[in-house]
């Protein structure tokens, strides 16, 4: 192999982990590229000299932080698009209380998602990223809740209501959860055998009274909601 060809291939492996470990948002997976970038360049410096690398890094270094460049602004109008959408969200009055290990409260006017699709209502919690709501020590990111059925005033049992939905082939514990952190870095989902869990929804679907039983890595919580939607609920 010339000596082109050296440059070129070490250069290539260069830029492939130097670009990995400047775009990833996974910790481990840029600081594992950080090393082998400084590996590959210091290889490249004993096989080929200094004057080489020199020559052939720098241009592929400003090539790879234009990408990583590229990808923040990228991801920062897919963050400004949904938090945009979320404001246009209508709000509801929510009063959350939690235990186990997830504890704490959170009384907040908040947005609500409230979406029937498919004759399937799901309703979202989802608070704003400059103004959530602190539970346990952590920003409040999202509650969920499915009922598989149009909305109407009435009491179910969520245990038997997942039973069913189970039994016809859907077996989606992630309609249900609480999730706190960026990214849901701390999540709680449905625990259908860990107590009682009931959905309530009166007044014209105005009001939601939500009981859950929830299980995630840290063990077992219990959610408690009141929600008071600032809307009138849409025609049955």
């Amino acid at each position: 192999m010339g000596f082109t060809d050296r440059l070129g291939g070490m250069a290539r492996a260069w830029v492939h982990v130097k670009t990995t470990e400047l775009i990833t948002t996974d910790r481990s997976v840029r600081e594992d590229a950080g090393l082998r970038s400084d590996q590959v360049e210091h290889e490249a410096r004993v096989g080929l000299g200094d004057q080489a690398v020199r020559t052939a890094l720098p241009g592929l270094a400003d090539a790879a932080e234009r990408q990583a460049e590229r990808r923040r602004l990228a991801e920062a109008e897919q963050v400004a698009a949904e938090q945009s959408e979320l404001r246009a969200l209508p709000r509801a009055q929510v009063s959350l209380r939690s235990s186990g290990t997830a504890d704490g409260a959170v009384d907040a006017e908040l947005p609500l998602r409230w979406e029937e699709v498919d004759g399937e209502l799901l309703v979202e919690v989802l608070p704003l990223a400059d103004a959530r709501p602190v539970l346990d020590g952590h920003e409040l990111t999202r509650l969920a809740f499915l009922l598989p059925e149009p909305a109407r005033d009435g009491t179910w049992d969520l245990a038997a209501v997942y039973a069913a939905r189970r039994a016809s082939g859907l077996d989606d514990l992630l309609d249900w959860g609480l999730e706190l952190g960026d990214d849901g870095e701390s999540a709680w989902w449905f625990d259908p055998g860990a107590g009682p869990s009931t959905l309530t929804l009166a007044d014209d679907c105005r009001r939601v009274s939500l009981a859950l039983s929830l299980s995630g890595a840290a063990g077992r919580a219990t959610v408690t909601a009141e929600i008071t939607r600032a809307v009138p609920a849409a025609p049955l």
